[in-house]
């Protein structure tokens, strides 16, 4: 129960604050034989901890600069990189260039000893992959508003004819997994997070979703959690409720062109480090630099107003 308590106390604290100093510095990697770039941010001691940040749809890595200079300013080696290929849904790059980097950096930075992924949105299935085709390298991950299951996004995309103002991605999937999930469900089975927890070897996870969430429904970051503790796993899930007054977010009414009389929380735009559940994430990512890392499975309900409430 603390560690599901700790979540919503730091909510009201947001961690990601304006940049002390550090620099944020092009990079470059080999992945698959390609050049793979991205933003780094390296802190004036020698690291010990490595963050990577893992960027949504229709999202670039350097919208994450902010990002990454606050954690360097706390002494964190923080990457985050542009996926090579279509811009788009191109999550198999995504996950290559990301294991290409985090290779890179502990061979560059030897004083390393943790290393934790943040994954927002899309970037929550780019992490979740990483974890599960190399479970050597990162010890835990915080998984924001995440998509888990491929196969439903295409469903979502298709039948809305969109997602999230983007009237393509449908498509953008097809391409990216080489089909349909009946003609292709391999692909997506490799691009499905949730159905590749038995492959992860995570010491634990953070699952931070908003449960009117009008662009990556709530129930595929459920879908995760119960994934991953189902193989053992420890996991925290922090449901967020309502969001502060004029918060930013899509949710579920707001798609049904209704208005939001609950102020409930939507899927936050993941640069902006005031929204409720992206503050969420960065607090729960926090506490995992902090060393607080969750045993067992335990449940909170985020509310922007009330804090935390434990549930499981």
């Amino acid at each position: 129960m603390r560690a599901a308590s700790g979540l919503g106390l730091l909510l009201v604290l947001p961690v990601l604050a304006a940049a002390q100093g550090s620099d944020v510095v092009p990079f470059a990697v080999i992945a698959d034989g390609e050049t793979a770039l991205g933003w780094l941010a390296i802190p004036h001691a020698p690291p010990t901890q490595l963050v990577a940040v893992c960027h949504g749809h229709h999202v670039h890595a350097d919208e994450h600069i902010p990002r990454l200079a606050a954690l360097a300013d706390q002494g964190v080696l923080a990457v985050a990189m542009d996926y090579r290929g279509a811009f788009g849904f191109n999550v198999m790059a995504g996950a290559h260039d990301t294991i290409a980097a985090l290779d890179a950096l502990k061979a560059d930075f030897p004083s390393v000893q943790h290393v934790f992924l943040l994954g927002i949105s899309m970037g929550g299935e780019v992490c979740g992959m990483v974890a599960a085709q190399r479970p050597d390298l990162a010890e835990s991950f915080v998984a924001v508003e995440p998509l888990s299951m491929l196969h439903e996004t295409w469903l979502e995309a298709t039948v809305a004819g969109s997602l999230a103002g983007q009237p393509d991605a449908a498509g953008e999937i097809e391409r990216e997994a080489g089909g349909t999930p009946l003609t292709a469900p391999d692909a997506y089975v490799a691009r499905s997070p949730a159905l590749l927890a038995g492959d992860m070897r995570l010491q634990g996870a953070i699952i931070v979703h908003a449960v009117g969430d009008g662009t990556v429904p709530y129930d595929q970051g459920r879908e995760l959690a119960l994934a991953l503790a189902a193989h053992g796993i420890p996991v925290e899930v922090g449901t967020v409720l309502r969001s502060i007054a004029g918060d930013s977010g899509t949710t579920l009414l707001d798609d049904a062109g209704a208005p939001n009389p609950l102020g409930l929380a939507g899927h936050g735009y993941e640069a902006d480090g005031a929204q409720t559940v992206i503050a969420a994430g960065d607090a729960a990512l926090a506490r995992l630099l902090a060393g607080h890392h969750p045993s067992g499975y335990h449940e909170a309900l985020v509310d922007a107003e009330l804090g935390a409430i434990p549930l499981v």
